[in-house]
Formats: C-alpha cells, sequence, structure tokens
C-alpha cells in the first residue's frame, strides 16, 4: 500500500511545448518555402513583365492571342491581332502569357511553328523514326508482291464465320 501511494505521488511529465507544437510549426516553414513564397516570385514575375510592355513588343495573351502592342495606356493596351484590327486588353499580371522575338508575328503569319528549345530536338527524333518507318515499308513492300496480300485478304474475307456457340463448342473437344 505504501508503495502504491509513493508511486501515485509522482507526477507524470508534460511534454514540452517543442514536443506539442515542433511538427506544427515545421509544417508552416515547408509551406512557407514550397508553396507561398515561390508564388510571390511568379507574381513579382509576372508584374514585371507587364510594367516593361511597350509599343511593338509582339506578346501572346493568356487567352492564346498573338498580337503586337500599338498602344500602352496605364490600365489598357492596344493591341493589333491582324492587319487594321486592334484589341483592347485589361493591364494585370495575369494577362500576358510571354513576350515573343521580334519577327515571330511573320513566322506565324507564313505557316511557320515557333519551336522552343525543349521541343525542337524531339521533332528531329520523330522524323528520323518516321523516315526508319517509311524504310521498312518499303522493303516489306518490296519483298511481298501486292497480289500476294490482295489474295490473303480476299481469302480471309471469304472464310465462313463462326458463331460464339461454335467457337465454344470447339474449344471445349
Amino acid at each position: 500500500m505504501i508503495e502504491f501511494a509513493h508511486a501515485a505521488g509522482e507526477v507524470a511529465q508534460q511534454p514540452s511545448f517543442l514536443q506539442n507544437f515542433g511538427p506544427l510549426i515545421l509544417i508552416m516553414v515547408a509551406a512557407y518555402f514550397l508553396l507561398i513564397r515561390p508564388m510571390g516570385k511568379q507574381k513579382k514575375e509576372a508584374e514585371r513583365l507587364v510594367s516593361e510592355l511597350e509599343k511593338n513588343t509582339e506578346v501572346v495573351l493568356a487567352n492564346g492571342i498573338v498580337g503586337k502592342i500599338t498602344k500602352v495606356g496605364e490600365q489598357f493596351l492596344t493591341v493589333e491581332i491582324a492587319p487594321n484590327t486592334e484589341i483592347h486588353v485589361q493591364k494585370h499580371d495575369k494577362m500576358v502569357a510571354r513576350r515573343l522575338e521580334k519577327g515571330s508575328l511573320n513566322k506565324i503569319a507564313k505557316g511557320v511553328s515557333l519551336q522552343t528549345e525543349a521541343t525542337a530536338p524531339a521533332k528531329t527524333e520523330k522524323k528520323q523514326d518516321k523516315k526508319e518507318d517509311k524504310s521498312a515499308k518499303e522493303v516489306a513492300e518490296k519483298e511481298t508482291p501486292k497480289e500476294e496480300v490482295q489474295d490473303t485478304v480476299v481469302a480471309q474475307a471469304d472464310a465462313p464465320v463462326e458463331s460464339a456457340s461454335e467457337t465454344v463448342a470447339k474449344d471445349e473437344k
């Protein structure tokens, strides 16, 4: 009994402040560096891009319209999207998707696609693959006369069609 009373007199220690709130503080710090700070940088970059816009700059707007800036106001831009066709666009940080190089509109008008560095090598690889596919088809066509291919197709078309029950009956035998 005395031992029980002595054991009851000891008070269990409570966890410290850091043990209780440490994980929560770490999560908040990680969220700041992984989410909040990068978004702030993106917003500043977008604001800088809009503030640096000037006349004759070629841009792609956020909605995909491509044009040349003809007039810059405090709240609005005038963008020429075709000869003698201008639109007025409100200035804000998400308005411009990206700036284009000088002469890009002429390339687009001629039907030449704009390539970024990331997509250029992939297209050359695809062209090489297509060339290899064409050469393989040419070799196959030279080796197999067209008459044989047509005969095979006709023979397959003339073959009787089995019903599902006939197929099952053959499989069971």
